[in-house]
């Protein structure tokens, strides 16, 4: 059965963002985009953005997996983002 996975790198400058298709072997990039961090009051409107443009990609299918790495310190379990 075949899985969607989103993967980002979120940066203080840009975020990176990919929507793959996997079955468990191998995966399948559907759609990727860079975006400009400072154009985003938060995270969540980002994302908003990525799912809707890539919306054509997945179409009705839900994401299982989000993995993202951040740069920053971590304090309290909670990313600080630089910049």
């Amino acid at each position: 059965m075949k899985k969607l996975i989103v993967a980002g790198d979120i940066g203080g400058t840009k975020t990176l963002l990919q929507l793959l298709e996997t079955d468990g072997r191998a995966q399948r990039n559907l759609y990727r985009q860079r975006y400009s961090s400072a154009d985003y009051a938060d995270f969540n409107r980002l994302f908003s953005d990525f799912i809707r443009e890539s919306q054509s990609f997945h179409g009705n299918q839900s994401i299982q997996a989000l993995c993202l790495g951040i740069a920053g310190p971590v304090s309290h379990r909670t990313a600080q983002v630089t910049n």
